[in-house]
């Protein structure tokens, strides 16, 4: 049993591949819109600086998520500040500090700022080991109001005044606590007496300390407590509930600088606004205040992190202050790479105000790689679109006798269409090109339940994380109060991804609208197997001529097979997403290596051979390839290998069925053809919906009964069959008759499904029969 056990876990810690490489960040998979290339996106240039703008609900987690991941598994350093509390963010940063073996590790292991849970967290002082000025920068910065200039440089000079005054006494280690129990007009006027009355005041800081103090002693009565009052209400938070545990200590350490210095650092700050309000972003803006601070000392000494420091920071508009545009300008010369997320162009302007629109372009101009997903402003959408450059689009225009070409130049982006955008998807600016892309979810499905309780407690997870356990990373756990007992919630967030391609075959259309939802793991795979099959029209599903299926295409068994598999992964609850997703994909695959037969004598080995051959030039995940190819050995264990066998023989069974000759015609699968002709309806000439009739052109589905292997039946059979009648009738657009067609006319029982496509310009069609 141990060595089970120990076999197990050898597994789960296993090196996990990863799809950024060689220093590049994967993006996604996209269309570059100027060349039509479509493929995957690297940032290949990550020592510049990122941007992402998205609505709430835009995918905007999920991409930090995967980046800090893989940021993580790729060994740099990591230092994520997350104002929301993104659980899928969370467990993405602990998941790959277990992939790398360093969860529990005292000297490598992640260090967690959790500001709901003092008990466990993370306790740091951001002013330890700062001088006067750099306190002062640190404090002045995370007060709310530090974006406006004014604010932020009263804030300064009286954070500024006191710590001169508190260092000229001989105090080592300032604390939030020190400098509020001073911004009064009447500790500022002690703190001055007592610098110089004091003969043990340190000399360094005394001069300095009384010109700037007499200073501030000289503001208006009237002016000096209305600018104090924000800077004391902030504080007050700073110094009280759960901030003040964690940020208002003395500590003999400074254990992120320690961590830096090694190259070793990977920290989290969980704040949870939703629970602590205002706090989680003050914390914020100190965090990131301090480690630019760190990173101005590296300036100084002229040397550079190593290796390279990744910051992830999310809802910038909240977490930015004065100056910020500079400091993201600069920090790249240290090795550090600020990849900032937030909601629009706009919102983080308007924060501004006055300079916002200079603040903005500022750090857009910092940043190389510049991703947008979904917007509702049109003021946002028109900002993308000016950013997009220019093309030239063709405009026909017609004459009496002759049709001209004309070109007109009109923007790549339009100002709408970041407004449709579906979750996970977006536009990316990179490298002075323009990419349609979405972002898929990280590859590593392990399950991870965070546990903030030492209660034994029942939990179906592959890693749980233990926050009293990891605490031991960076607290010294005897000498704290008893741990709190809170059950963190399992927070799943849910993701769904929208359509990317336009698929123009019926049959792989219907697949793609009842499986959309269901992929989420490996969607970059099924999207481009969709995009693929749509070529194997023409090809027949067996290499054998005189057999019946040879009539049945390899695009019509390629889907009747994996639509076998997905009704039944839909009723297995003992299987997870991920063997559910490639079960379902590897019956779509599984007869892949029929398009590319050069000979006849063509053996089971040989098919293996060329699917796992065409699959690997597809670049398809490993495990759809194996699964796909092992459905042939009848003693395989794998589960989705076993459903796409099933799969395969119940497809081939249907397949018969449709082509069995029968005395008096064929048999016609009727729900079958239905739903192809429901698929076309509004799309095209070839199916119209009128008057609760839907009108099929007799030609077309003549084609469809042909797809499904039904050729040379009866009309009155297809009548009967699909409950319709042929008609002779015009079909008119307008006054205008576009033709004179024989229809079938079937009764539209649900004219909702039809009429839904109303947008289309066919469903302004009529039919006038004759």
């Amino acid at each position: 049993m141990a060595g089970l056990l120990q076999e197990i876990r050898k597994r789960l810690t296993r090196p996990f591949r990863v799809d950024s490489r060689n220093g590049w960040v994967y993006v996604g998979f996209g269309k570059d819109l100027m060349s039509g290339d479509m493929g995957r996106i690297y940032w290949e240039k990550p020592q510049n600086q990122g941007i992402v703008f998205g609505a709430a609900g835009s995918g905007k987690s999920e991409l930090v998520a995967r980046k800090t991941y893989e940021d993580i598994m790729t060994g740099y350093q990591s230092f994520n500040i997350d104002p929301k509390g993104s659980v899928s963010w969370l467990e993405a940063f602990l998941k790959a500090c277990y992939r790398r073996g360093v969860l529990y590790d005292r000297e490598k292991g992640p260090i967690i700022l959790a500001l709901p849970y003092p008990e466990v967290s993370f306790k740091f002082n951001p002013l330890q080991g700062l001088t006067p000025h750099q306190i002062a920068f640190v404090v002045a910065s995370g007060v709310p109001e530090s974006k406006e200039p004014f604010w932020w440089q009263i804030s300064y000079e009286i954070t500024l005044v006191t710590s001169l005054g508190l260092k000229a006494k001989g105090m080592e280690q300032i604390t939030f606590s020190d400098i509020y129990s001073y911004i009064t007009v009447e500790g500022i006027e002690e703190l001055q007496r007592k610098v110089i009355s004091d003969t043990d005041v340190n000399s360094e800081y005394r001069d300095e300390a009384i010109k700037t103090l007499d200073k501030l002693t000289s503001y208006d009565p009237q002016f000096f407590p209305r600018v104090n009052a924000s800077l004391r209400t902030y504080l007050t938070r700073l110094i009280t509930g759960e901030a003040g545990r964690i940020l208002d200590v003395r500590l003999k350490k400074n254990l992120l600088e320690e961590r830096l210095e090694r190259g070793e650092l990977r920290f989290f700050a969980f704040l949870n606004a939703e629970a602590m309000k205002q706090t989680a972003y003050d914390v914020a803006r100190l965090l990131l205040a301090w480690l630019l601070i760190y990173v101005g000392k590296k300036s100084g000494e002229l040397k550079t992190i190593q290796p390279q420091l990744r910051i992830n920071v999310d809802e910038l508009t909240e977490v930015a202050f004065h100056e910020i545009n500079k400091a993201v300008r600069l920090v790249r010369e240290r090795n550090v790479s600020m990849f900032m997320l937030t909601q629009s162009p706009s919102g983080l302007a308007s924060a501004f105000r006055e300079k916002g629109r200079e603040v903005v372009e500022d750090i857009m101009n910092s940043c190389d790689l510049r991703i947008f997903l979904r917007m509702n402003s049109r003021e946002d959408g028109e900002y993308v679109a000016r950013l997009s450059p220019e093309i030239e689009r063709p405009r026909a225009i017609v004459h009496k006798n002759s049709i001209s070409i004309t070109y007109q130049r009109d923007r790549l982006i339009d100002q709408f269409d970041l407004q449709s955008l579906k979750e996970g998807y977006g536009y990316a600016f990179l490298d002075g090109t323009v990419y349609y892309f979405y972002t898929p979810l990280h590859k590593d499905r392990l399950r991870v339940k965070v546990v903030w309780t030492d209660e034994p407690a029942k939990v179906k997870a592959d890693v749980v994380v233990n926050m009293k356990d990891l605490s031991s990373n960076y607290l010294d756990v005897r000498g704290e109060e008893e741990i709190l007992v809170v059950l963190m919630h399992d927070l799943k967030e849910n993701w769904k991804v929208g359509k990317h391609y336009v698929f123009e075959d019926p049959g792989v259309e219907e697949f793609y609208r009842k499986t959309r939802d269901f992929i989420k793991i490996y969607r970059e795979d099924y999207l481009k197997l969709l995009d693929f099959v749509q070529g194997l029209k023409n090809i027949a599903s067996t290499v054998k001529s005189k057999s019946i299926l040879s009539r049945v295409s390899l695009l019509d068994h390629s889907l009747r097979t994996a639509f076998k598999a997905y009704e039944e992964v839909s009723s297995r609850e003992d299987l997870t997403q991920e063997q559910k997703e490639v079960a379902v994909l590897s019956a779509l695959v599984h007869d892949f290596g029929k398009a590319v037969v050069t000979k006849r004598n063509y053996t089971k080995e040989d098919h293996i051979v060329k699917t796992r051959e065409v699959l690997i030039k597809l670049g398809i995940s490993g495990e759809i390839i194996k699964a796909a190819c092992e459905h042939h050995e009848k003693e395989t264990s794998s589960e989705p290998a076993k459903i796409v066998r099933s799969a395969d023989q119940k497809a081939r069974e249907e397949e018969r069925t449709l082509l069995k000759q029968e005395e008096g015609g064929v048999e016609i699968k009727a729900d079958f053809v239905m739903s192809r002709i429901r698929s076309e309806v509004n799309r095209s000439r070839n199916a119209v919906f009128y008057d609760n009739y839907i009108y099929v052109e007799k030609n077309y589905l003549r084609e469809i009964l042909k797809s499904a292997g039904v050729e040379g039946v009866e009309d009155e059979k297809i009548e009967t069959a699909l409950g319709g009648q042929f008609v002779e009738g015009r079909l008119l657009n307008g006054k205008k008759i576009e033709g004179e067609f024989v229809f079938l006319r079937i009764p539209c029982a649900d004219p909702k499904t039809a009429a839904e496509k109303l947008r289309s310009p066919y469903a302004k069609l009529r039919v006038e029969l004759t």
